[in-house]
């Protein structure tokens, strides 16, 4: 037994399982996605990438990180993301409605 996997009737165990089913069950569909946006970088076009509330990490995941992509336009208000920038360029920000887009 790992850990995770004991108490509270195996939770662990249970999402680990939820998690096998549900990235089996949708393979086909994130290997089309993944070779779209593949074609979209390739071919020097930008991804859009969208969130509110929680979902705005997976935004983040994009590019505010080491191997993070490089070609994609947030589409979230500046304020919730410009935290995360230099000072000179959050002040060029304030009040604008999107995060410019960063070319290939």
């Amino acid at each position: 037994m790992t850990a995770g996997q004991e108490g509270a009737g195996g939770f662990g165990a249970q999402a680990l399982a939820h998690l096998e089913r549900v990235g089996t069950h949708n393979a086909a569909l994130l290997d089309a996605v993944a070779e779209r946006m593949l074609t979209v970088v390739r071919t020097g076009g930008v991804l859009h990438t969208a969130g509110t509330g929680h979902s705005i990490a997976m935004v983040l995941e994009t590019f505010y990180r080491a191997g993070g992509l490089a070609c994609r336009r947030a589409a979230a208000p500046a304020e919730t993301l410009e935290s995360r920038l230099p000072p000179r360029r959050r002040q060029a920000l304030r009040g604008r409605r999107l995060l410019p887009p960063t070319p290939c």
